[in-house]
């Protein structure tokens, strides 16, 4: 069963990946960073959850807590490579 604060989420997910675009459209070389990558997999893991309640539970469960560790690697790796740090 969905949860009504799953939807809220997924819609401001929504909203926050538009204006991310809209920001990063003029610097193509934002597109290819790990920080990017990471909340992009979270907006994944996001829809995986909204899914999980129609059809599929468990698989779709699965695959939602594989693209939140992949996001955490992600970041891990942005850190690393101090992809946000403008120093």
């Amino acid at each position: 069963m969905i949860q009504p604060e799953e939807v809220i989420n997924l819609i401001l997910s929504i909203v926050f990946i538009i204006y991310l675009l809209y920001l990063v459209k003029s610097n193509s070389r934002s597109l290819k960073t790990f920080w990017f990558l990471a909340i992009v997999m979270i907006f994944i893991s996001q829809i995986f959850t909204i899914l999980e309640g129609y059809f599929l539970p468990e698989l779709f469960n699965l695959i939602e807590h594989f693209s939140t560790c992949l996001a955490s690697v992600a970041l891990l790796l942005s850190v690393y490579k101090r992809e946000l740090f403008w120093i």
